[in-house]
């Protein structure tokens, strides 16, 4: 459960949430609400089930709001929650089915993890301008660092749990794509390694980077 959720209480997920939200909304005003009449009937139905009169409101203006999406939808933080519960927990059943490998950092070097850890590898050679990819993909690796010695790796199997130490090489790679995968944040063991990470992954060249010290190429696509 801790890691399903990992995927949805973040920034990006709440801009996407509001992405469906809106969009999903738009279409459907204009789908259930086609007439000036069918957006009359709509309004003394919100009268009489909620006691409040909206004589003041024009069905032909909300009705031309609507066709010309010229409005703002506003998506309350209960919503966003539990879109957020239901997504995660969703995601729940299909994290269960894969392989899962706790991988552990070398001496003197560590993880990191940014605003977005919950990161998706995609395989070796995927066309990333043509086809999408996600945690289901076919030799797609999903990541999520634990600490800065661990980090939990899955992919598609049939549910094996295995872990090992890994070397320096594959846990740069792995740095990379997490830092990659960030939104605002960025946050590793000291600033040599953030300045590092940051670079490699382009994030100094993104227009107002953020990134954040917690305190003291191109890599190949990593393999397990």
């Amino acid at each position: 459960v801790f890691v399903a959720l990992m995927r949805t209480p973040i920034p990006a997920f709440d801009r996407e949430a509001n992405g469906v939200i809106d969009t999903f909304s738009r279409w459907y005003a204009k789908f259930s609400l086609p007439t000036v009449s069918a957006v009359e009937d709509d309004l003394r139905r919100f009268e009489k089930e909620t006691g409040e009169s909206m004589g003041d409101v024009a069905a032909s203006e909300v009705f031309s709001m609507i066709q010309e999406d010229t409005y703002e939808i506003q998506v309350g933080r209960r919503g966003k929650i539990r879109l957020m519960l239901e997504v995660g927990l969703g995601l729940l059943p299909k994290l269960l089915g894969l392989d899962w490998n706790f991988l552990f950092a070398p001496p003197g070097a560590v993880f990191i993890t940014t605003d977005n850890p919950f990161t998706v590898v995609p395989p070796p050679g995927h066309d990333l301008d043509r086809q999408d990819y996600g945690v289901p993909t076919p030799e797609a690796i999903t990541v999520l660092p634990l600490s800065t010695d661990a980090c939990l790796s899955f992919c598609r199997g049939r549910g094996a749990v295995s872990g090992g130490e890994v070397d320096a090489c594959f846990l740069n790679d792995l740095n990379y794509f997490v830092a990659a995968n960030c939104d605002r944040f960025v946050l590793a063991g000291d600033e040599a390694l953030l300045r590092r990470v940051v670079r490699d992954a382009g994030l100094d060249t993104r227009a107002k980077p953020s990134t954040v010290n917690s305190g003291a190429g191109g890599p190949e696509h990593p393999r397990v």
